[in-house]
């Protein structure tokens, strides 16, 4: 399944339906109906925690809404993404690295999930880099943290950072609950989207069905 389809289209249907749910609530607590949500503390307090539920709903409904549009689809072309190199600050693209199965891991490092995995990614890169895969580790951190983070937990992949408009591009800019990796084949082809953080297993079979025949563990 299209799990970033399944945030930004169903995700949002969810939302406007509990939001309809909570005005309805509120709207019967306001009227007083003696059979459902009466007046009184029990009715004040369905409404408090109503409002509670609807401040981050709404936030939510507010980020998804514009992006709905440009969300990255799966089996099509990669939307392109623009970045700098963290170690040199020299620009790259996912075009520079055509013809190769990248993984694009997009991360923070205030995200505790996306640190853990991190060691599960670069195991993928050392052992499938002969194989045609990049990894790709991409934050909208700045520089100089990024780089203070991998002065502490050394990795070998593309550690880069994204400022600017690059920030706005989908894959960076839909990328909401951190980590997200998206899985491009060799073609350019968005293959997978994968949310949360995984271990090595996982990524390894997601991973080697786009390497053809001749992929095989070391």
């Amino acid at each position: 399944m299209d799990s970033m389809k399944s945030l930004f289209v169903y995700g949002a249907g969810i939302g406007w339906a509990i939001l309809l749910v909570i005005v309805t609530a509120i709207y019967l607590v306001c009227q007083g109906n003696r059979y459902f949500l009466p007046r009184g503390w029990r009715g004040w307090m369905v409404v408090t925690l109503s409002i509670l539920v609807a401040i981050p709903t709404v936030a939510f409904l507010l980020k998804v809404a514009p992006l709905q549009a440009s969300y990255p689809r799966t089996d099509e072309p990669a939307p392109e993404q623009g970045f700098h190199l963290v170690d040199t600050g020299a620009s790259r693209s996912l075009h520079d690295y055509a013809g190769k199965v990248v993984v694009l891991n997009v991360w923070a490092t205030w995200c505790h999930g996306c640190v853990l995995e991190m060691p599960d990614l670069d195991k993928l890169q050392a052992n499938y880099a002969k194989q045609g895969v990049v990894l790709i580790t991409l934050s909208a951190e700045s520089r100089e943290a990024l780089a203070k983070f991998a002065g502490n937990h050394p990795t070998n992949n593309v550690n880069a950072y994204a400022d600017g408009d690059q920030r706005s591009s989908p894959l960076v800019a839909c990328a909401i609950g951190l980590p997200v990796t998206y899985i491009i084949d060799s073609r350019g082809v968005l293959r997978e989207t994968v949310m949360g953080s995984h271990d090595y297993n996982f990524y390894e079979q997601h991973v080697k069905s786009y390497l053809g025949s001749t992929a095989s563990q070391i």
